[in-house]
């Protein structure tokens, strides 16, 4: 669920609180709200699976992660397309290829 918070560290906070688990689409270092999302997730102590897109990620791998953690509402976070040219696309396409896989 998305907040309508204009404060982005608050509205970074109550994506992590509501929601089961977080799903970082990333590409190169983690920085700013993204980093910010990470720390709040593991202190909070969610499940945060962290991936990046030049890399990808075993559907596999996160299927399991799923297994161990059951998410009813999935927060998915990463940088801004502004601030990292390309990543929206890229993550377009990673979800479509996590969510298609058996």
């Amino acid at each position: 669920m998305e907040t309508l918070e204009r404060n982005y560290p608050v509205g970074t906070r109550r994506n992590v609180e509501d929601s089961d688990g977080t799903l970082i689409l990333n590409q190169g270092p983690l920085d700013g709200g993204t980093a910010l999302t990470v720390k709040l997730a593991r202190k909070i102590g969610k499940p945060c699976w962290i991936v990046a897109l030049e890399e990808g990620i075993e559907p596999a791998t996160f299927q399991d992660g799923l297994t161990a953690h059951p998410i009813t509402v999935l927060n998915l976070a990463g940088p801004r397309e502004s601030k990292q040219p390309g990543v929206y696309d890229a993550a377009c396409r990673c979800l479509e290829w996590l969510f298609r896989s058996p």
